[in-house]
């Protein structure tokens, strides 16, 4: 079995597809939906592209990839992409519902997984670099990548601010 990156994101977006606003530079409004802590089926992950603007904010990503973003994507209502291209550091954050049961087993797709404590009800960190989290039927995940900022935060430092902030939209606040 072949884990990496690549294998990593490929699967994350056939799990769960994710998107931010398409507003350029560092800020940007947050309106539109947020991430509520509703369990309810879809309704979950239907707040990942809100969710994005609401904790992905300018000052938030830079303290985590060390510049500041210039580029907001959304690919779907279930999260998204912020970026810096001066760096090429980016952060993805997906927003999905998901069973105890399948967050268990994308363990099998991370390469060498790491548990991660006090996220959520369970949490793991990899070496991709992968956060992903679960709380009751809510899965939050992120993919970083620190680019060349040297200010970037990396290894634990980097997986304990991702999952800090699972847990704030765990719990719908910024």
């Amino acid at each position: 079995m072949i884990r990496s990156t690549t294998t990593v994101s490929m699967l994350a977006a056939v799990i769960a597809i994710a998107g931010c606003s398409k507003s350029g530079g560092g800020a940007s409004a947050a309106g539109g939906s947020s991430a509520g802590s509703a369990t309810t089926k879809g309704s979950f992950a239907s707040g990942g592209a809100g969710a994005c603007d609401k904790y992905l904010t300018s000052d938030v990503f830079k303290k985590i990839v060390g510049a500041d973003a210039d580029e907001r994507k959304v690919l779907s209502k279930q999260g998204g992409s912020v970026r810096s291209n001066k760096t090429d550091g980016e952060l993805t954050i997906t927003l999905k519902d998901i069973t105890p049961e399948s967050f268990h087993a994308f363990r099998a797709f991370l390469d060498n997984p790491q548990n991660l404590a006090g996220v959520g009800d369970s949490a793991m960190t990899s070496t991709a670099p992968t956060v992903t989290a679960i709380k009751g039927n809510m899965g939050c995940d992120f993919d970083a990548m620190k680019g060349s900022s040297p200010a970037a935060l990396a290894g634990a430092e980097r997986a304990k601010a991702l999952g800090d902030l699972c847990n704030k939209i765990f719990a719908g606040t910024p």
